[in-house]
């Protein structure tokens, strides 16, 4: 095999630093046990997760992966990112996998407009919606989607944003409560987070994906940081979907009103997306 090796940084805490030079490797990172596979970023078919072993390491140049890293790569998993069929091709679809690694979403294309199969009509509509907007490119405001765990909000969600992605539009999914714990983990105030690329590589993607609004409340400099990345959405007229499992009601409940009298973050909520969908159904979150 003729192709330059690709160099990567384990994830595990006592592997910070290490690198890895594996053949036919595209990204990925390495892990103890087996993972499920991941999907190719240029043919889309699934592909398996590949164990580092001897045979594995003396078959792609390297003489002994266990020797080489005395610290233990040997017999750990890690994710190809295309099969060795496509990596010719991967060049052409080089913008493509840009644009899907920076999607936010773990497995691009585990979750797809095929395979969620609506159980009513409520589940129909928000389908029917959520596939016309990604099928117009996220132009305009996005669906809004309400409903209890399991219904598949996630599931529509992340099937969008991996079609507008395929699709080379700029698109990220990200859950609120992780994304707001992870600004309060990094920073230390409004000013420092809002001027940080963690926060404006969020705040000015092409078409946004808000999941899980009003699942918790940080009470904190925190909230701020979300109504801004709500408020300036809406003043840049940057297309945004969200979806929450409490009613507009409750989301009303859950947060105070400002000065004004306004309830900042639900009134965001119904400025930023184009119809509100209440989703009916019981949890089919094992099956989605």
């Amino acid at each position: 095999m003729t192709r330059a090796c690709n160099t990567f940084k384990s994830r595990e805490p006592e592997h910070i630093g290490r690198t890895l030079s594996m053949a036919s490797i595209v990204d990925g990172h390495f892990v103890k046990q087996k993972p499920l596979p991941r999907v190719c970023l240029v043919c889309g078919e699934a592909v398996e997760p590949i164990q580092l072993t001897d045979e594995y390491a003396q078959k792609y140049g390297h003489d002994n992966i266990g020797r080489e890293y005395p610290h233990g790569f040997k017999n750990w998993w890690v994710w190809p990112r295309v099969h060795n069929k496509c990596i010719d091709l991967e060049g052409q679809h080089s913008k493509t996998a840009r644009i899907l690694a920076r999607s936010g979403l773990v497995y691009p294309g585990m979750k797809i407009f095929e395979s969620y199969k609506p159980k009513n009509e409520s589940q129909q509509q928000a389908f029917q919606a959520m596939w016309t907007f990604a099928d117009k490119g996220g132009v305009g405001r996005g669906p809004g989607l309400v409903g209890s765990s399991g219904v598949g909000k996630t599931h529509l969600m992340q099937a969008a944003v991996y079609t507008l992605c395929k699709s080379d539009v700029e698109a990220r999914y990200i859950s609120l409560p992780n994304w707001r714990q992870e600004v309060r983990s990094r920073f230390k105030n409004v000013a420092e987070a809002t001027s940080h690329e963690f926060y404006l590589k969020t705040e000015r993607v092409r078409v946004l994906f808000i999941d899980d609004l009003g699942i918790g409340k940080a009470t904190d400099w925190v909230e701020e940081v979300v109504f801004l990345l709500m408020n300036n959405r809406i003043e840049w007229k940057k297309s945004t979907s969200i979806a929450m499992d409490i009613t507009p009601a409750q989301l009303g409940r859950r947060y105070d009103k400002d000065e004004t009298g306004e309830m900042r973050i639900p009134s965001r909520f119904y400025r930023l997306c184009q119809e509100i969908i209440t989703i009916y159904g019981e949890d089919q979150s094992p099956f989605l």
